[in-house]
């Protein structure tokens, strides 16, 4: 029960008993009201969510899956190139050697265990058959963000900050539900202040990050993001409505790196021979590229900035991800809920 009582619902439920009793004028009826009104908030969200799900989360397997998109993306093919280039950014021997499987021919095999959204494939379907490049993403889910990114970014040679707030805390990051923020609903029309304070309320009630499993995502083969001029306020308003889904941290992880290496190969051309390098000219050829610095242009997030909403520190921020120009290094920071600008958007997610 000690815990219940921490629920953002029943604190600001006791809030305003506690306003009532001091002008002394509290009735049954108010009572009354005020038990309505947290039993309103608390199901409005959680309605939509549930509603969501039953109508939309029907799950297909990823040979189904294959067949679905089949003639316009072959998913077999691009889970190849895949298991290839994570190779290559040392994540399959990261997983070697953490006892996640027991050699490098077990990886590709993780992603015949991975479930895709059947609405989604459809609207990616629907995306390529408009002209649209989408990029497939594997997620082994076998590392938490923090894990992840050191492989990935870390270890494998991408300039980054160290001393933001986001790297440093990025082990305590959690995704937070949509129906432990606090009055969601109006939230975006308050002050800085109350919407950082429910992304913090919100954090306390989410659990510690834990590996998912194998998953496979799409999102748009952009390196900016599109969705941009909300907040993360306003997007985890359209999550929670079923509206719209966001690529998270891990998945944006790789995507961030497939879209360096897509530079990369422009670099090296035609005669650079870029799909038949070794781990160890790949390397060498990735230091190269920042030290010459012609993978600048090539860089991901490197005018827009990517958010993600439906995650947040200990401090109530959101974090994210974006390239600087001027110092050349990735940074992992966060955000307040209620920032908003042209340059700071969230990723969609399908899958």
């Amino acid at each position: 029960m000690a815990d219940q009582e921490k629920t953002p619902y029943r604190t600001s439920g006791r809030e305003a008993v506690r306003a009532l009793l001091e002008r002394g004028d509290v009735t049954p009826e108010d009572l009354e009201e005020i038990v309505a009104e947290q039993r309103k908030m608390r199901n409005e969200v959680g309605n939509a969510v549930k509603a969501t799900v039953e109508t939309n989360d029907k799950r297909v397997s990823f040979a189904e899956a294959v067949k679905l998109l089949e003639g316009k993306l072959d998913l077999e093919a691009a889970r190849t190139d895949a298991v290839k280039s994570h190779g290559r950014w040392g994540l399959v021997d990261a997983l070697v050697k953490a006892g996640a499987i027991e050699d490098a021919s077990k990886y590709g095999v993780l992603f015949d265990k991975a479930t895709v959204n059947e609405a989604d494939l459809k609207k990616v379907r629907e995306s390529l058959e408009r002209g649209e490049k989408v990029l497939p993403i594997f997620d082994s889910g076998e590392m938490t963000p923090d894990e992840l990114f050191a492989v990935l970014f870390t270890e494998g040679g991408v300039p980054h900050y160290t001393d933001s707030y986001g790297f440093q805390n990025l082990a305590k990051l959690r995704k937070i539900d949509p129906k432990d923020i606090p009055d969601l609903a109006n939230l975006a029309g308050k002050s800085y202040e109350v919407q950082l304070a429910a992304f913090k309320a919100a954090y306390k009630e989410a659990d510690p990050m834990e590996p998912t499993g194998a998953r496979v995502l799409f999102t748009s083969d952009k390196r900016e993001v599109t969705r941009t001029s909300t907040s993360a306020t306003q997007d985890m308003q359209a999550f929670a409505k079923g509206e719209m889904s966001f690529l998270d941290p891990n998945a944006d992880f790789l995507r961030y790196r497939a879209q360096m290496d897509a530079g990369l190969r422009k670099i090296a051309g035609r005669r650079g021979n870029f799909d038949g390098m070794t781990d160890e000219a790949y390397r060498a050829f990735l230091d190269k590229a920042f030290a010459d610095k012609t993978i600048d242009e090539y860089m991901p997030d490197r005018e827009k900035i990517t958010r993600y909403p439906n995650y947040a520190f200990e401090n109530g921020g959101v974090p994210y991800l974006y390239f600087s120009s001027d110092s050349r290094k990735v940074s992992v920071h966060y955000f307040n809920p209620d920032n908003a600008n042209d340059n700071l958007g969230s990723r969609i997610s399908l899958g």
